[in-house]
């Protein structure tokens, strides 16, 4: 009897060193890892565009590519689908629009060659599917789409539209959202509900005629936000059959340039001049945060968030455009802190692996 009471003993301790051992290990497994790596993109230094990387949430950013595999042109939009693999869009060089790749991690970045069907026009947004699949955006009515890893692309354009500079697109299932500016015709948000065969507008006159559209941003197939020129805020509840003004300026001096949605009720934006907004109730209130007094001259352009509580927000100085700032937040905003990243760059888009688009 008293060996068999030595041996329980014996089992309960052991079986408590392990629930013990458990609970402490490091909880930044690769799951967790993973979600700290990420890209930031912006002009060009030395003869190429600036890619830094980051595998430690931004503790430490590194440079990545050369002027081999890299055009001299500001890169625009970049989107991370893993750890290995993410797509990068900008402007013509040589010809075509730069479509970037890595298959690695960013060890390589390859430039899409122009086998038929990349335009000479500026590629401004991005939706990445997958490591295959791409959807891209940009000046002139450009909408372009890849599902084999980029050998072959195709216009998904309606040519009958005005020639907006289309500068971001959300994809939900087989509906898709983009958005858009042009000088003297104002913002558009255009819709497609069979992947990209047929599209309609679904917002475009007399509001948004000195109001550009700069980014969409969709939590599911009915909730989406997009904001543009006079820090102008619209939302749908209903995929974009109406929407609604939920915070502009009267005069549209300065812009609302990021828009991300985590779910019908959260979402952040950030505008010009260093402000950061965030909503927990679908948009009826939008919170001022408090970035660093010293964000107070930037224009913060993209946010990246992975959740509701931990984002990244990049933009250039809005007085010497060669200035970039980083601020990252692991409390949904109520700190933010600045990350350096050891160079004076633009710094125009910020994607981490996980994060919402």
């Amino acid at each position: 009897m008293i060996k068999n009471n030595i041996i329980k003993c014996f089992l309960i301790a052991f079986i408590i060193s392990l629930v013990i051992v458990n609970c402490s290990k490091d909880t930044t497994g690769p799951d967790n890892q993973l979600k700290k790596i990420g890209w930031i993109i912006g002009s060009p230094l030395d003869g190429y565009g600036f890619i830094f990387y980051t595998n430690d949430g931004g503790q430490n950013w590194v440079r990545q590519g050369d002027s081999l595999s890299i055009p001299n042109v500001s890169l625009d939009a970049v989107k991370a689908v893993d750890s290995l693999h993410a797509w990068i869009v900008g402007p013509p060089a040589d010809g075509y629009a730069t479509i970037l790749k890595t298959s690695d991690g960013g060890s390589t970045w390859e430039r899409i060659q122009n086998r038929g069907g990349i335009p000479n026009e500026e590629l401004q947004g991005l939706y990445a599917c997958s490591q295959d699949e791409l959807w891209a955006v940009g000046s002139n009515n450009t909408i372009i789409h890849t599902n084999d890893g980029g050998n072959i692309w195709t216009s998904k354009a309606d040519t009958s539209f005005l020639p907006y500079n289309l500068s971001s697109i959300a994809v939900v299932n087989d509906k898709i959202w983009v958005c858009g500016n042009q000088g003297t015709l104002g913002g558009t948000i255009i819709h497609s509900s069979d992947y990209g065969d047929t599209w309609y507008h679904q917002a475009e006159g007399e509001f948004l005629t000195e109001r550009g559209m700069i980014e969409i941003s969709a939590a599911s197939e009915n909730c989406l936000w997009v904001v543009g020129h006079g820090r102008t805020i619209l939302h749908t509840s209903n995929g974009g059959g109406r929407w609604e003004v939920q915070k502009t300026d009267i005069s549209p001096e300065w812009d609302a340039n990021g828009v991300c949605a985590i779910s019908d009720d959260i979402a952040w934006v950030v505008e010009d001049v260093g402000q950061i907004f965030y909503t927990e109730n679908g948009g009826e209130n939008w919170d001022l945060q408090d970035p660093p007094g010293s964000a107070g001259g930037y224009l913060l352009y993209r946010i990246s968030p992975l959740n509701k509580d931990e984002a990244w927000v990049v933009g250039p100085y809005g007085g010497k455009f060669d200035w970039g700032m980083i601020l990252h937040t692991v409390d949904a905003g109520q700190n933010w802190t600045i990350q350096d990243y050891g160079y004076n760059s633009f710094l125009g888009d910020v994607s981490f692996v996980g994060a919402y688009h």
